[in-house]
């Protein structure tokens, strides 16, 4: 009985670990590819040189006309990327409740 006990935990420890493991890399590719976007923006919009500051205002001030221009399709927008960037965080969560130790 503990035998069988401590072998379910062992699978349930190492299901975990992989489901951490493969949140965490999707989630580090989101990341990648995201960095190379704002990096390919900027470096198309002449900002490449202007700072950090003048990106996030430029970012900030297409984050107004956008919301001005139609609020609930942008809202929806912005949802569904969230949800589609983060899901991996879904993978992590579940991987660490998997291999929780009672």
């Amino acid at each position: 009985m503990t035998r069988r006990k401590n072998v379910s935990r062992s699978s349930r420890s190492i299901a975990g670990t992989a489901l951490i493991g493969l949140g965490l890399f999707i989630l580090f590719e989101n990341l990648v590819g995201a960095v190379d976007a704002l990096r390919h923006l900027l470096s198309a919009n002449g900002l490449e040189g202007a700072g950090v500051l003048l990106a996030i205002v430029f970012a900030v001030a297409r984050f107004i006309q956008a919301c001005a221009a139609d609020h609930e399709q942008f809202l929806g927008s912005l949802l569904q990327h969230l949800f589609v960037s983060f899901w991996p965080l879904l993978l992590v969560r579940f991987g660490t409740l998997l291999s929780r130790r009672s």
